[in-house]
């Protein structure tokens, strides 16, 4: 199952359990997704980052392109702001689009070296502690 389809968003739709975006049996219907909207309600924060990869870009959702431009010159990743499919139920649609908190998704380039991704990447941590 794939928890980032499984966000009670307006574009949440049933796929076929065991396909590869298989989003639940309904909307939030995980215990991970109820933490997660749990923690977001009570916590209220002003800025969302998750990371993920393979894609080494930048991927933004809600009012966040000023900051995914930030993080782009920090790391010298691309900006996406569509990650080039179809996402419902998606978290950065719950949180971004929806919610409109902005949401950074940093798709970090698979199999990096650990140094070499911490060098890359360390500059983002000071930017969002001095800025938020």
């Amino acid at each position: 199952m794939d928890l980032n389809r499984n966000f009670p968003t307006q574009n949440w739709e049933k796929t076929e359990k065991g396909s590869e975006y298989y989003g639940g049996e309904s909307p939030a219907s995980e215990q991970e997704t109820q933490f997660l909207i749990y923690a977001i309600d009570k916590y209220k924060p002003d800025l969302i980052v998750t990371l993920h990869e393979p894609y080494k870009i930048v991927n933004y959702d809600g009012p966040a392109k000023e900051i995914a431009e930030k993080f782009s010159e920090i790391t010298g990743y691309t900006v996406e702001e569509n990650i080039g499919y179809p996402t419902p139920g998606s978290f950065g649609t719950y949180c971004g689009i929806e919610r409109n908190i902005p949401t950074i998704t940093l798709e970090l380039p698979e199999k990096e070296d650990k140094e070499l991704l911490w060098c890359t990447t360390k500059g983002i941590f000071k930017y969002i502690t001095s800025c938020f």
